[in-house]
């Protein structure tokens, strides 16, 4: 037991020293390759067209600004390539900072992409794997900010799907052929860990995409999609609840006196400047479009109806002062003195005769006061009841279109 004891540790401090002189001699050649080694020109230049295969490993997303159309994404931009003059056999060499000054990279950039940020600590962010038979792997650390176009038509019940498009920037297809890596994700994240405030991630997913430009050149691309769906919780207690809210107090005109004039037209103003508010917030959310969106739809619907409140009072005050008018006009005709009769009383022994003509004109303005009221009562029970149907059929449609 003792003797493989012994044998087993002169085995492994054997090893040691092997692996440390397999590094240095890799070190070396590397050293010695770069004494010749041109940057500049790729890989197979004039021999045959490169392969370099891309993947984005998402740390995080968002957040989305849907007046400037922009996502914010922070990712591992990883590359795989071939370089024959790196052929170091079956060893491996592995450096950190940046490559660029040392060997060629591919060029490749984001198309729609507004500015990309490189991440930098002691060094910058990037990791260099020269694998055996002349395997390049390149991995560093990227934010990018990429306009994402928005077709907000369904706002807020919209889903977007926000593509970012990589390309090289000076080699087309004939040189450079872009791809995305075989049997693996072309965007690698975890969901418990990409989350994105206000949205919800539904699928991301990679494609090829190559372009024809004026020029005629043909220009290897790849695509990232992300398709996100808006989530409601923000928007119900910023918009939609609000402005409901402010419909229904509208609803108390209908139950104040006719004859309160101030208390009704000051709820009803105050309700519609308090509307006129909440959409102007709304709109500061979103990019100014030249189609209305969802949300402004509901916020208009509800401005009518709180309009239509006003409108209904005016009816009423209408109704109130024709009314008031024909009493008047029926009473200076001579055909009753009970208004007469009424402040200075019976001077003349007609009692009986004042009191049911009194009678008369009090039945008279009550049924005007009735008539009147009468426009309210329909109105307690019809127009909520148009509301609630609007707010389903609203509800409905446009649920229905993000299916």
């Amino acid at each position: 037991m003792h003797l493989m004891s012994l044998l087993l540790l002169l085995t492994m401090f054997a090893k040691k020293p092997n692996a440390q002189a397999n590094d240095s001699w890799v070190s070396q050649q590397f050293t010695e390759r770069l004494k010749t080694y041109d940057k500049r020109v790729r890989p197979f230049a004039n021999k045959a067209r490169l392969n370099v295969s891309m993947q984005l490993g998402v740390i995080g997303l968002g957040p989305i600004d849907s007046v400037s159309l922009t996502l914010r994404i922070d990712v591992y931009f990883r590359h795989w390539w071939k370089d024959e003059r790196l052929n170091f056999g079956e060893s491996q060499l592995t450096f950190n900072g940046d490559p660029s000054g040392l060997i060629w990279l591919p060029d490749t950039f984001g198309y729609n992409t507004v500015k990309t940020e490189e991440h930098k600590a002691l060094n910058v962010l990037s990791r260099t794997i020269l694998g055996p038979n002349g395997a390049v792997y390149i991995s560093a650390r990227f934010t990018m900010i990429s306009f994402c176009k928005m077709d907000l038509a369904n706002y807020p019940f919209d889903e977007q799907t926000c593509t970012i498009q990589f390309e090289s920037y000076s080699y087309t297809d004939r040189d450079i052929h872009l791809l995305w890596k075989e049997n693996e994700p072309a965007l690698a994240y975890r969901p418990d860990h990409v989350q994105l405030s206000g949205y919800e991630v539904v699928n991301v997913s990679g494609r090829r995409n190559d372009i024809l430009y004026q020029s005629g050149e043909v220009y290897s691309a790849v695509l990232a999609e992300i398709r996100l769906r808006r989530t409601l919780t923000y928007h119900l207690f910023t918009g939609y609840m609000p402005s409901v809210f402010l419909v229904v107090l509208t609803w108390a005109t209908f139950w104040i006196p006719a004859d309160a004039v101030p208390a009704r037209v000051t709820l009803i103003v105050t309700n519609f400047l308090s509307t006129v508010f909440v959409i102007q917030q709304e709109l500061g959310k979103i990019i100014r479009v030249d189609y209305t969106t969802a949300m402004q739809l509901l916020l208009m619907a509800n401005l009518i109806f709180v309009s239509l409140a006003m409108v209904e009072y005016l009816i009423v005050l209408n109704i109130t002062i024709k009314k008031k008018t024909k009493d008047i006009k029926y009473i200076s005709n001579g055909r009753t003195n009970d208004c007469v009769l009424e402040e200075m009383g019976d001077a003349n022994g007609k009692k009986e005769e004042d009191n049911q003509t009194s009678e008369d004109g009090y039945k008279r303005k009550r049924f005007s006061i009735e008539e009147v009221h009468k426009v309210d009562y329909y109105c307690r029970i019809a127009v909520p009841i148009v509301y609630v149907i609007f707010l389903s059929a609203y509800v409905g449609y446009y649920k229905s279109r993000t299916r």
